[in-house]
C-alpha cells in the first residue's frame, strides 16, 4: 500500500497510527495521542515500506463500530442502512460514525467493540497474519 485510498478516511481532523506489518499492534509510543494526518509524508513512507496503519477514534468525532461475530453484521447493516461500512481482513466489519459520543465500550458475548476515543482499527487494504 501506497497511501490511505479511502476517500470517507481522509478527512482534515482524522488521525492514522502506524503498526507494525501484518499485525494490528501499533508501535510507537503514544500512538493514540496525536497521530497522523491521511497525508503525513512519515505515514506514507511506512506504508511504502509495507507497514500497516490504523485509524485512531477520537479525532474529528470519529467512532468505530468494530463488529467481530459474523451473524450481527446483517443486523447492522439494515439497522445503520447508508453508514460508511467496510469488510476487514478477517471477514468482519467496521462502520465508522461521527458522534460526540465518547465512551468505549465492550459489545455483550464479546461480539465486538465500540471505539470512541484512543483506540483504533486497521485502515482498509492492510494485511494481517
Amino acid at each position: 500500500m501506497e497511501e490511505i485510498n479511502t476517500p470517507q478516511l481522509k478527512e482534515e481532523e482524522f488521525r492514522f497510527c502506524k503498526v507494525i506489518h501484518l499485525k494490528k499492534k501499533p508501535f510507537e509510543d503514544n500512538w493514540n495521542e496525536e497521530g497522523y494526518k491521511s497525508n503525513d509524508p512519515e505515514l506514507l513512507k511506512h506504508l511504502k515500506q509495507g507497514g500497516n496503519a490504523g485509524i485512531i477514534a477520537g479525532f474529528g468525532n470519529l467512532r468505530i463500530l468494530d463488529i467481530d461475530d459474523k451473524k450481527l453484521i446483517e443486523h447492522f447493516d439494515e439497522v445503520l442502512g447508508d453508514t460508511f461500512a467496510v469488510e476487514t481482513a478477517n471477514g468482519n466489519r467496521h462502520y465508522y460514525i461521527l458522534s460526540e459520543y465518547d465512551k468505549n465500550h465492550v459489545l455483550a458475548n464479546k461480539s465486538g467493540e465500540f471505539r470512541a476515543k484512543k483506540q483504533m482499527v486497521l485502515i482498509p487494504g492492510c494485511e494481517v497474519e
